[in-house]
């Protein structure tokens, strides 16, 4: 999977629709009410980075990807 562009709107909706899933799905894999995906598909809500962190393991998604993150574990020992 190409990183994430966290630049472009509806990055969740991308993957989502991407897999086929519909937001329910999304929202049972990740443990998220389905309408705070929702919301955050239509960025009425901001996502705190506990919510990003379940959506990264609901989707499977590396978390450096969801977080933009350019620097491994290793680089930080």
């Amino acid at each position: 999977m190409n990183a994430i562009d966290k630049n472009k709107k509806n990055w969740i909706k991308e993957i989502r629709e991407s897999r086929g899933l519909t937001v329910r799905d999304v929202a049972d894999l990740c443990g998220v009410s389905k309408s705070h995906i929702s919301n955050i598909e239509k960025e009425a809500e901001m996502p705190t980075q506990a919510v990003m962190v379940m959506i990264s393991l609901g989707l499977g998604i590396p978390i450096n990807e969801v977080f933009n993150l350019d620097i491994t574990l290793l680089e930080l020992l």
